[in-house]
């Protein structure tokens, strides 16, 4: 796909030419082939003119200065290229920093690198080589011996330039040995009126040259310097050149990964032409070597560039790299010259990455604490300095563990709670005082509750013991306990309550700082009271709220009086603040009065992170919500939080809010939505993990299910184990509640009571038989009425009816329909009637239909057939959109078929095909409407399509004169359709 890429060759396009070139020039790298170099045109004008005057006798030196892998090694062999054509004798070497202490290397090299012709300059070349050898070596020879044997070898080189022009090609220059620099240096003083062109290769800028031999050079007249730079964009899109094929890379992404480094070009070119999407390893390994073959100061400043990442400032780079900054800034000059680095470090991590992967171990670990220490001490962000920390891995000092600690929770906050995770791992393992590891863990594990719940259960134990060894801050016990509980351990969970319990009991406005404050001999209230203490008590209360309504059986006696007098009602200061306001309104029956409170915390959950109380908080609010009657605003809000619940980390927050949508969605009749919503939470959060909550999401599927008509699937979620502890929570009452419907459903009526009547039990015997709970006496009154005792079912229904707070609508309608359905025919239509409107006023399409149901065969007891038959019909309708399989079958054998034959009916788990609405409303006038007929109030419906409440009004008004209807109740079903969405 990308072999039209043509090769580059240090800054070479290659093309077939007929011309030969001489193997002994140009080594056999560019046998049979013309070279093109791409901007180096200049360049190429000049060494041709310099070529040109060796026939006026004009000799010449010259210097090709380039940064690393940037074409002066191409540009030097096509300079032999062009004198070899030239008729020029060309001799080439190359320098080696590994052969700098070899003398007279490059005249060794010179003198292999052609076949040189009869005289004497081969006789010269062998003794100066001697000479240089016996000096190396502490021989006779002598330093005078050796400059006789540079003059006798400079003055053949000069008579055989006089038969031949020579061309002297060195490359890397910098490298070469100095008996080799002075030998050039006897010779470039004697090149003025020759035919000799010396050519040599040098780093740019780094000043690797002896000062003598550089400042001996620059004073001949003959002298010439020659700067390459690497390629511009032009430069890169040119190499990349081939007409009427499709180009990728582009130039501008080449160009913005390489800075036109000639290396890093040929690496990526072949790169892409072997890969789709590249990792670009080979080219981080092209720029580490480039780096690793430069000066010691540039390596030592790229590697820490490589370490501090982009953003580091000189100084830093200077102090780790332990050079002097103003060395350091010419060496990050050099490498952004080279094209190695951009404006902020190198131009791709793969770069970095193969830098360091290059270095040992233990350096590599060295260079990432010196920087993380570095950083600190000059008071860096707490993230960079652990992102070194967290490289370095082990070795850590103490401070550390705090910068560790920061550095977590600016992760928390910023959503990312594995990355926090990842952290306080490493702090841990760190952290040597037991306080210090048991605040580390305490953190760790709310944060892997976030990212990673299936961790959670090895912190439990470890931290439980710290915290009655008393070396856990009490800030941290209530959030153990919740979790501790949320785990099925109780009995952890009941120790730390009684040593919470007995600190505050001794603090100032505890039971035992009550009496305290009254004795004579103004006593303290014993050793656990004082500021510590103190704080504890209001946060005890506050949890013994939460205890009393969500694990009722670990909960004191009397929680109400108790946070009277810790002034739990004050200020929530902390995450239980909301979640004690929340309970209190739940626990005594007082939803409505907590609206508010519930709309402000659901508020703060979408503007920050997930705290340790953040799944209670969402779950205490959304109920608040449903219990007051504010089903659809609970809707509403659970659906704005999943969509920034989507961008989070948070694994457990999405998971209890799936569960909390799956709830709503069961409210409202949905049963569709239900059971996505809940297979959803366990999905994100697998049943071990929900510990005792698993209830939740369970019994979700299992009502949803069973009224939906799907008894074995509901059957198959029965059968999964759920944790014995589960009943002693108020989970339990929600999954003992739905398997009494799916007895019910199963015609095992006595089954059914018995599950009613246990959940009834237990929340008399828990204090917390109020609205909120499940309907208990609902459900048990239905399973006396088929069993045949009408007495006993309206008797549970009018004990429900006189409950506190019935004025639930949800509570009132379904006791209403009860009532309807054990009392005489007269009386029927009126309660059903009471019960529609407030089925509709609470969005329940499920409740709705069988309403309607009943409606419509009270109508019929009574004789007004047309009247059930219409009914009927909007009673199918509903069945219907809720998914209730049973209820349709019920429907259909009660209304004759009129030729569209069962069309509303779903199948198994599925919904009906939806009928289009008129088409005589416009379509504002049709989304009111279709929320009408749902049952959905003109606030509600302003809320969910973002208009004022008059502007619902003037749509219905309108929509009721365009249809003929007086009344939403009179509205067509088929209008409810696409408010389903």
């Amino acid at each position: 796909m990308h072999a039209h890429l043509p090769p580059v060759v240090g800054g070479l396009t290659e093309t077939r030419a007929g011309q030969r070139i001489a193997q002994h020039t140009c080594k056999g790298i560019y046998e049979g082939k013309r070279v093109h170099l791409v901007e180096r045109e200049e360049q190429l004008i000049h060494l041709r003119s310099m070529l040109d005057q060796l026939t006026e006798r004009r000799g010449s030196i010259t210097l090709l200065d380039a940064p690393a892998a940037n074409g002066k090694t191409a540009l030097l062999r096509a300079a032999g290229q062009l004198a070899e054509e030239n008729g020029a004798l060309v001799l080439h070497a190359t320098a080696s920093a590994m052969e700098r202490s070899l003398p007279l290397g490059i005249l060794r090299q010179l003198r292999a690198s052609a076949l040189l012709p009869p005289g004497d300059l081969g006789t010269e070349l062998d003794g100066a080589l001697r000479a240089a050898q016996r000096e190396a070596l502490g021989g006779p020879s002598s330093s005078g011996e050796l400059l006789h044997s540079y003059d006798r070898l400079c003055a053949a080189v000069l008579a055989l330039s006089e038969s031949v022009p020579l061309f002297v090609g060195i490359d890397d220059v910098h490298h070469a040995d100095p008996p080799s620099l002075r030998l050039l240096l006897h010779l470039a003083r004697r090149l003025g009126s020759t035919r000799i062109m010396v050519v040599l290769t040098d780093h740019a800028d780094l000043r690797t040259l002896p000062g003598a031999f550089r400042a001996e050079i620059l004073r001949r007249p003959w002298f010439h310097r020659l700067r390459l730079a690497p390629l511009s964009r032009d430069g890169v899109a040119r190499l990349l050149a081939s007409p009427g094929r499709e180009r990728r890379p582009g130039a501008e992404e080449l160009y913005a990964l390489t800075g036109g480094n000639l290396l890093a070009l040929h690496t990526l070119t072949e790169e892409w032409a072997h890969a789709t999407e590249p990792e670009l390893t080979g080219y981080g390994l092209a720029v580490a070597e480039q780096v690793q073959r430069g000066d010691p100061v540039a390596r030592a400043v790229a590697r820490a560039v490589a370490v501090l990442g982009p953003g580091a400032g000189t100084g830093e780079l200077a102090q780790l790299a332990g050079v002097e900054e103003h060395a350091a800034g010419a060496a990050l000059h050099a490498l952004a010259a080279s094209g190695l680095l951009g404006a902020d470090g190198f131009r791709h991590p793969s770069a970095a990455r193969s830098l360091l992967a290059g270095l040992a171990p233990q350096e590599r670990d060295r260079l990432r604490l010196s920087a993380a220490a570095l950083l600190h001490e000059r008071g860096a962000d707490p993230g960079r300095v652990a992102e070194q920390l967290m490289c370095a891995g082990s070795g850590l000092e103490p401070w550390a563990v705090e910068v560790l600690r920061e550095a977590a929770d600016q992760a928390l906050l910023g959503h990312r709670p594995r990355r926090a995770a990842d952290l306080l791992t490493v702090a841990l393992r760190t952290a040597g005082d037991r306080t210090v590891r048991a605040a580390v863990q305490a953190r760790l594990l709310h944060a892997e509750w976030q990212a990673r719940p299936a961790a959670v259960a090895r912190h439990l134990l470890p931290l439980a013991t710290e915290a009655m060894a008393g070396t856990l801050e009490h800030t941290e016990l209530p959030a153990l306990v919740g979790h501790l509980l949320w785990h099925g351990r109780p009995g952890a969970a009941a120790d730390i309550l009684a040593r919470l319990r007995s600190a505050a009991g001794a603090a100032p406005g505890g039971p035992a700082g009550a009496a305290a404050d009254g004795r004579e001999d103004g006593g303290t209230g014993g050793p656990a009271a004082g500021p510590a203490a103190g704080s504890a008590a209001p946060e005890l209360a506050r949890l013994e709220g939460w205890l009393a309504w969500t694990h009722p059986a670990l909960a004191a006696a009397a929680p109400g009086a108790r946070a009277e007098r810790a002034g739990a009602h004050s200020l929530p200061g902390t995450p239980l603040g909301p979640v004690f306001q929340l309970t209190d309104a739940l626990r005594h029956g007082r939803p409505q009065e907590a609206l508010g409170q519930a709309e402000s915390a659901l508020a703060r959950l979408g503007k920050t992170s997930p705290g340790p109380w953040a799944g209670e908080t969402l779950r205490l609010a959304l109920d608040v919500l449903v219990a007051a009657g504010r089903s659809a605003t609970a809707a509403g809000w659970a659906e704005r939080l999943a969509g920034l619940g989507r961008r989070t980390e948070a694994v457990a927050w999405r998971a209890e809010l799936s569960a909390a949508r799956a709830a709503i969605a069961l409210r409202h009749g949905e049963f569709d939505s239900a059971v996505r919503h809940a297979r959803e939470a366990l999905a994100l959060l697998p049943a071990k993990s929900w510990g005792v909550a698993v209830g939740l999401p369970l019994s979700v599927l299992v009502l949803a299910c069973t009224r939906a008509g799907r008894l074995e699937e509901a059957g198959t979620y029965l059968s999964r184990a759920v944790p014995e502890t589960m009943f002693e929570t108020r989970y339990g009452l929600g999954y003992l509640h739905a398997r009494g419907h799916f007895h019910l459903a199963s015609g095992q009526w006595h089954a059914a009571l018995a599950d009613f009547q246990s959940c009834g039990e237990l929340m008399r015997a828990w204090g917390v038989d109020v609205p909120g709970m499940p309907p208990w006496r609902i459900g048990a009154a239905e399973a006396w009425l088929r069993l045949g005792n009408r007495d006993r079912a309206r008797r549970l229904t009018y004990e429900q009816q006189a409950r506190p707070g019935a004025a639930d609508p949800h509570a009132r309608a379904l006791a209403l329909s009860m009532l309807a359905s054990t009392g005489g025919s007269a009386s029927r239509p009126h309660l059903l009637s009471e019960a529609l409107q407030l089925f509709e006023d609470c969005g329940d399409i499920y409740h709705q239909g069988r309403t309607l149901a009943a409606l419509g065969q009270a109508h019929h007891a009574l004789g007004d057939n047309r009247r059930a038959r219409m009914l009927y019909r909007r009673a199918r309708h509903m069945a219907a959109l809720s998914g209730s399989v049973p209820l349709c079958e019920e429907l259909l054998a009660l209304l004759p078929t009129d030729g569209a034959g069962d069309r509303d009916t779903p199948a198994a788990g599925g919904t009906a095909p939806r009928e289009r609405p008129s088409a005589a409303l416009t379509d504002s006038e049709r989304r009111v409407a279709a929320l009408a007929a749902r049952g959905y109030t003109n606030r509600e419906i302003a809320a969910k399509l973002y208009v004022t409440p008059s502007t619902v009004e003037q749509h219905l008004t309108r929509t009721f004169r365009k249809l003929g209807v007086k009344q939403r109740k009179e509205l067509p079903v088929v209008l409810g359709a696409p408010a389903a969405d």
